[in-house]
């Protein structure tokens, strides 16, 4: 269920994030991406909490965070392609 959500916005955030990008810029967008990015990591240390009527939450909040997760990889992928278009020069 987690990796599903997390591609599933991977794929809406690959249609939006372009327009995102332009509206609130590169770096923006690179730092968007990021938290979003991290926001797994953060949700999968709530597995260690140790209270079953607290069960119910977590699972909630990893898919959550695995979703996020999908639309800040869909951000950073579209920011790093924009990027590395901009650095390019004719020598390179």
């Amino acid at each position: 269920m987690m990796l599903g959500s997390m591609y599933l916005m991977q794929m809406i955030g690959s249609f939006l994030g372009t327009g995102i990008m332009m509206k609130i810029g590169i770096r923006k967008t690179f730092l968007l991406g990021g938290v979003m990015l991290s926001m797994m990591a953060f949700v999968q240390m709530m597995v260690y909490i140790e209270n079953d009527s607290l069960r119910g939450l977590i699972e909630v909040g990893l898919i959550v965070g695995s979703m996020a997760s999908g639309f800040g990889q869909a951000l950073m992928w579209i920011a790093q392609g924009e990027y590395i278009g901009l650095c390019a020069t004719e020598k390179t």
